[in-house]
C-alpha cells in the first residue's frame, strides 16, 4: 500500500465483470474446471495497481505469460483421446471412407509451451460509487489470451496401416473484451445490468487446417 496506490504481484481473483463472474463464463479470468458445473475462478496472473479515491477506483493490469483454464488431463496414448473427467467427451474413433470404416489415429502435435504460455496482456477498469452498498458503474476493457485453448487438426489416409492419422494442433488466440456494469447493493437486496462483448482475433494457421472457430 503507498498511499492512494495499491500494487499486486501474482495470481489475483477480481471481479471483471458481473455478468462473467456470475456465471462463470471463464471470459476475463481463467476457471479450474474439474467439475464443469461448478467451475471455480482463479484469477490472472500479472501485476495489479489500484488508485482509488473517495469516489472511486482505477486498477490497471498487465502480464507477460498467462495461464488456461485447468482441470483434469487429457491423454493422447496408442492413437485415441482420453480422459478420466466424467464430462470428457473424446472425438470420434473412426470415419467412413471409401465406403469402408476407417479407424483415426490422433497424434498430438505440441509447441514450444513458450509458444502457448508467453502470451502478453493488459486490462484496465474503472468504478464510480461504493462497491459494496449504494449505487456503482463500473466499466472494463483488457487484450488477452481466451482462457480456453482451440484446436486444429490435419489428416491423412495411411495406405500401409489403412488408419487415417490426424494430427492435433492446440492454439491460443487473442481476444478483446469489454465491460459494463450499472448496479445498486444493500444488506438485503442487490439489482444491476451488466453488458459484456468479445471480439476474437483470427489466428494465421495453414491451409490444409480444419480449425476450430468462434
Amino acid at each position: 500500500e503507498l498511499s492512494r496506490w495499491s500494487v499486486q504481484i501474482g495470481r489475483v481473483r477480481k471481479s471483471w465483470s458481473v455478468l462473467d463472474q456470475t456465471w462463470q463464463l471463464g471470459i476475463y479470468q481463467p476457471r479450474f474446471v474439474y467439475d464443469y458445473l461448478h467451475p471455480e475462478t482463479v484469477g490472472l496472473f500479472g501485476v495489479f495497481s489500484d488508485y482509488r479515491w473517495g469516489g472511486g477506483t482505477v486498477s490497471f493490469f498487465v502480464s507477460p505469460i498467462f495461464i488456461p483454464d485447468r482441470g483434469l488431463p487429457v491423454s493422447f496414448e496408442n492413437g485415441k483421446v482420453g480422459s478420466v473427467d466424467p464430462f470428457f467427451h473424446a472425438p470420434i474413433s473412426e470415419v467412413v471412407y471409401q465406403n469402408q470404416p476407417t479407424p483415426i489415429h490422433y497424434i498430438l502435435k505440441r509447441p514450444p509451451i513458450s509458444e502457448l504460455l508467453v502470451k502478453p496482456s493488459f486490462g484496465v477498469s474503472a468504478r464510480a460509487g461504493d462497491a459494496e452498498t449504494g449505487f456503482s458503474l463500473e466499466g472494463a476493457y483488457a487484450y488477452k489470451p481466451i482462457n480456453q485453448l482451440l484446436l486444429a487438426y490435419s489428416a491423412l489416409y495411411n495406405l500401409s496401416f489403412e488408419v487415417a492419422d490426424a494430427e492435433v494442433y492446440p492454439r491460443v488466440l487473442m481476444h478483446h473484451v469489454a465491460s459494463g456494469d450499472f448496479t445498486y447493493r444493500s444488506q438485503k437486496v442487490s439489482i444491476g445490468t451488466s453488458v459484456l462483448r468479445e471480439v476474437p482475433v483470427r489466428d494465421q494457421t495453414p491451409k490444409d487446417w480444419n480449425t476450430q472457430e468462434l
